[in-house]
């Protein structure tokens, strides 16, 4: 029987971001862990190849063209090979390749990220929200992108909606939706979209804690002291993240009684990533009187150094769906503090038979709530330690890359596709949760 080819559209493959990086792990695991012949479609920017191989899968780039990277001659030339379109993000290609794939007879699943992008999406009245919020965040996703200039050079307001309603009639002709939380499922149920529950995975056989000496070298790479408590964030710095709570934390932190007898260098926050809102946050730093704490590193390839260098993770976002950072520290054993919104919901609950949650919560917005949490983690080392162990069981039993990957592959089964059956592979373990179908 021919191997099952799984073509992942990807909008913006080739930057730094969320769901692109979810999509190059599951295709790899999809590949070298259970034999599918995983092909990437996504935008060419840039000199990048057209196409070209990767440890991912095939990597397939769309030119620019008079209808700007549509997919239609490339689909011509390639359909018949593929068997099941996995789309990675609510987004004008993800519809056109959806359509596409509806026309041939082919299944489609399309992720869902956050609650917002189902009201966007079904709405498209709140398109200039969303529209204020991608300019505000450097292009996101990119709403804006999708018609290669600001709306005013298109047709304005009128041709905007009809590109999201264009998008979205033709995303609801997937064979269903996949919903990275309960608090998207149940918008999707509630527009009576059909949805499936499938959480992002992590790589939990990267993502390990730290040794002594990983800790000692990440440390040292970031140059940061062996007796700090170390805060770090990963994540674009766009203004949903909301580091600035994180800012103040410190500098609430800094200003109270913890460090009457511990000096100001004993705190070292690092801001991991980079975006619009860079310079804006690192002025809020030096105001604040937190420069020579608060240090940005930029864009990282590779978030595992700056994880093993850390006593804990904070994300403070004000809109998530089922964040990766998040889950990468939890692998490696860190205590994380989120802030209290739906897409962190089900990490802020004690799972199985913890008795300690897998994360710390604080109300989102409040610097005053997260620097109380974090001084808390600071004065009680036995506490961090059992949230840490909660936090790197979590990971493993729930949100295993292999697990999800083999969860992903029962549902392309259950949607009719048969043309592999992949050999039993005893080192991937199966974490479904009962409660769910996939």
């Amino acid at each position: 029987m021919s191997t099952l080819r799984v073509l992942h559209v990807v909008p913006h493959l080739d930057r730094i971001g969320g769901y692109e990086r979810q999509a190059r792990a599951l295709a790899r695991a999809q590949r070298t862990r259970l034999g599918l012949d995983s092909w990437l479609l996504t935008h060419r920017d840039g000199n990048l190849p057209r196409s070209e191989r990767t440890e991912a899968g095939m990597v397939h780039r769309l030119d620019r063209g008079l209808q700007r990277f549509h997919p239609g001659r490339w689909w011509n030339a390639h359909a018949s090979g593929i068997d099941v379109v996995h789309a990675h993000a609510l987004h004008k290609l993800s519809g056109q390749v959806v359509e596409l794939a509806r026309k041939a007879g082919k299944p489609a699943v399309v992720k869902v990220a956050t609650t917002e992008d189902v009201e966007v999406f079904s709405d498209p009245a709140a398109w200039e929200q969303r529209i204020a919020e991608q300019d505000d965040e450097g292009g996101g996703t990119g709403m804006r992108g999708w018609l290669g200039g600001p709306a005013g050079l298109l047709g304005g307001g009128m041709r905007w909606r009809s590109t999201i309603r264009t998008a979205w009639s033709r995303l609801q002709h997937c064979s269903t939706f996949l919903a990275v939380n309960a608090d998207i499922e149940a918008a999707l149920q509630a527009r009576g979209m059909p949805c499936v529950r499938l959480p992002n995975g992590v790589d939990t056989a990267h993502f390990l804690p730290a040794t002594p000496t990983q800790r000692r070298h990440a440390r040292e790479d970031l140059g940061l002291s062996a007796e700090a408590f170390v805060v770090v964030f990963v994540g674009r710095l766009a203004r949903r993240k909301d580091v600035a709570c994180l800012i103040d934390a410190a500098s609430a932190l800094c200003q109270g009684s913890l460090f009457v007898a511990r000096p100001r260098t004993q705190l070292a926050v690092v801001i991991v990533g980079d975006g619009p809102q860079r310079q804006a946050w690192q002025q809020r730093a030096r105001d604040a009187g937190v420069g020579e704490i608060v240090q940005f590193t930029g864009a990282l390839p590779e978030p595992l150094g700056a994880l093993h260098a850390a006593d804990v993770l904070v994300n403070p976002s004000r809109r998530e769906g089922l964040p990766n950072a998040v889950l990468e520290a939890m692998a490696t054993g860190l205590p994380t503090v989120l802030s209290d919104v739906p897409g962190h919901t089900e990490l802020l609950a004690p799972h199985d038979a913890d008795t300690e949650p897998a994360a710390l919560r604080f109300d989102a917005g409040d610097p005053r709530a997260l620097a109380a949490v974090l001084e808390t983690l600071m004065l009680q080392p036995g506490w961090r330690r059992a949230t840490a162990t909660a936090a790197r069981r979590t990971a493993v039993h729930h949100y295993a890359l292999d697990g999800i990957a083999r969860r992903t592959l029962e549902l392309y089964r259950s949607l009719g596709v048969r043309r592999h059956d992949p050999a039993p592979d005893s080192s991937v373990i199966e974490m479904r949760p009962k409660s769910e179908a996939f």
